[in-house]
């Protein structure tokens, strides 16, 4: 028989069916997408780890930096992530990123996807 498993996501959602542990379809995860090069979110809520909007994620690991976005309530879709290492959420009460120019920072949108992955059936 298939054994069914979801995962609810702060914004968005993923759904897995699986059968005999093989993934056979999933829909619906947000992923980051590059907006802008160089540059950050003025309108960010946190800087430097001072709340729960910006936290210090080591290596500058982009996925890290996007599921830390995705489950800190209040957190919007936009984000930047600094060289050094710094990720920092712009507000869901903010409808964008104010993008500045800085060297070293970009800036991200956690964006729905829509794709069906289909393998491993029988």
């Amino acid at each position: 028989a298939a054994r069914e498993e979801s995962k609810s996501w702060v914004r968005g959602w993923q759904v897995n069916f699986e059968t005999k542990n093989q993934s056979i379809c999933s829909f619906g995860v947000p992923q980051p997408s590059l907006m802008r090069e160089n540059a950050y979110c003025r309108n960010r809520g946190g800087i430097g780890g001072n709340n729960s909007y910006s936290k210090n994620i080591a290596g500058s690991n982009l996925q890290a930096c996007a599921d830390y976005v995705k489950s800190t309530p209040g957190c919007g879709y936009w984000f930047s992530l600094g060289s050094d290492g710094w990720c920092d959420c712009v507000p869901d009460s903010e409808p964008s990123c104010t993008e500045t120019s800085y060297n070293g920072y970009n800036v991200y949108k956690l964006q729905e996807s829509s794709y069906m992955n289909f393998s491993g059936v029988n």
